[in-house]
């Protein structure tokens, strides 16, 4: 089916899309249950009200359920207004829609790089609180040849190259782009077909930011429509190449690394050293970034890095890269093995205004819901606590001082119980609350995070309550 008709018969009036064209869109990215709940990120622009539209009519076709979702950002004096017209205008149309709030401390020095990530979690949180584990996306076929420009410029290898992927995870969600293929000026078309209106973000125009000098490169000499489809074309077929190499990684990773439901990993350095270099270096960028919290790394670093971990991590005592400490252990079987975990965590306080569920050091899920405080804070547990509480889940106390506790008053008054573990048997006053291991980024690129995660002690004593 061809989706861009007015690109191959030279029409100057781009069409809508159809119903039909996206729901072969969807069959790519599928199969789908019979009611599909999901979720789609708004922000006002032509491009996100017409995936709204277009989603709404797919599952009312399947008897499935839709949840819009705007991020009122405050960085735009005008964004909470943008946010609530852009609500009522989808409630119009009998589509749910809630606004996300996101103030950040220093907003003016608030990048957008920083921006988009804060939104993702966001996003993320609300998604899953709500039981909608499918958020979709409107980047186009324009947004993917700008992304190929960028990783060009940033010397991506193969796999950067591949530019965004129709579907990956982050966050434990799984984020799909149904339209990277089709045009901007159709979803235009498709909002003006409708009697939608849009907002328009002058940041999009603002020759500070990378994303609209790329955009301006791509229209030089009235050549945009032209290279933006040869850009996204050339992606598509590197995203080809990437996939056999994810494959690799993916093997890999769960050959080499053992997962521990706490953040952290035991690698096999020899199963490592056996690997091509490429699937190695991804595996452990992956690895990396879960453990770590942060986006994927690239470069001479994962690559030196990957070279010092595949050695057997060398004589000396340890190395970090990427919020991660690698050192030479023994695991809880006695074996020699590579221990990974989060380096020592700083400045991860997060005040509990709220008994609801919070993102911490951008690696966990805590569902602090059941535990009712508030007035609390989530912090580490630091080096002695953490040295005196590992058996609690059977960890090392690398990893068990870089865990968050419940505090309030200077206290300790609750422990992480993580997804996969038995339930942990409280002691005293100090009570547990559900904590999800939530890397933005999964270990695998099939979501295999936890696929081969021990399951905790159960029973185990938990010491008295310390300050």
């Amino acid at each position: 089916m061809r989706l861009d008709p007015e690109a191959a018969t030279g029409a100057e009036t781009p069409t809508p899309v159809s119903d039909g064209e996206f729901s072969a869109l969807m069959g790519a990215l599928g199969p789908f249950s019979d009611h599909p709940r999901l979720a789609v990120a708004v922000s006002g622009g032509p491009d996100s009200m017409a995936l709204a539209l277009l989603v709404q009519n797919w599952v009312s076709e399947r008897g499935g359920s839709l949840l819009t979702l705007t991020v009122d950002h405050g960085l735009r004096p005008e964004a909470a207004a943008e946010a609530v017209a852009t609500g009522r205008q989808l409630a119009g149309r009998g589509i749910q829609h809630l606004i996300a709030v996101w103030r950040p401390e220093s907003p003016d020095r608030v990048g957008q790089a920083e921006a988009r990530r804060a939104r993702y979690d966001l996003l993320a949180r609300v998604a899953l609180s709500r039981g909608y584990c499918t958020l979709l996306t409107a980047h186009h076929q324009g947004d993917q040849a700008e992304t190929l420009l960028q990783r060009l410029d940033h010397g991506s290898g193969p796999a950067g190259l591949a530019a965004m992927a129709p579907s990956s995870l982050r966050r434990g969600l799984c984020l799909m782009r149904p339209l990277l293929s089709v045009s901007k000026e159709r979803l235009e078309a498709t909002c003006r077909a409708a009697g939608l209106k849009v907002v328009r973000d002058p940041t999009n125009d603002d020759q500070a930011h990378e994303r609209p000098v790329l955009r301006a490169r791509l229209a030089e000499g009235g050549q945009g429509p032209r290279r933006t489809r040869a850009l996204a074309a050339a992606a598509g077929r590197a995203r080809r190449g990437a996939r056999r190499i994810e494959a690799e990684a993916t093997r890999a990773a769960l050959a080499c690394f053992r997962l521990r439901a706490p953040g952290y990993a035991w690698v096999d350095a020899d199963g490592l050293a056996a690997l091509a270099p490429l699937a190695a270096e991804r595996a452990v960028g992956r690895l990396v970034s879960a453990i770590g919290g942060g986006d994927y790394l690239r470069g001479e670093g994962l690559e030196s890095f990957t070279a010092w971990l595949a050695g057997g991590a060398g004589p000396e005592s340890g190395r970090t890269f990427g919020r991660v400490h690698a050192r030479r252990a023994r695991d809880g079987h006695g074996k020699p093995a590579i221990l990974m975990c989060r380096e020592a965590v700083e400045g991860a306080e997060l005040p509990v205004t709220a008994a609801s569920v919070l993102l911490w050091d951008d690696r966990f899920l805590a569902d602090l819901r059941p535990v009712g405080l508030i007035g609390g804070r989530l912090a580490p547990l630091g080096v002695e606590l953490g040295n005196r509480l590992k058996d609690v889940w059977g960890c090392p106390g690398d990893a068990a001082r870089t865990l968050p506790g419940l505090w309030s008053a200077g206290e300790l008054v609750a422990l992480p119980q993580f997804s996969f573990h038995d339930r942990l048997e409280s002691a005293g006053s100090l009570a547990v609350f559900e904590c999800q291991w939530a890397p933005r980024h999964p270990v695998t690129a099939s979501g295999q995070s936890l696929a081969n995660v021990d399951k905790g002690r159960q029973g185990v004593e938990i010491l008295p309550q310390t300050t």
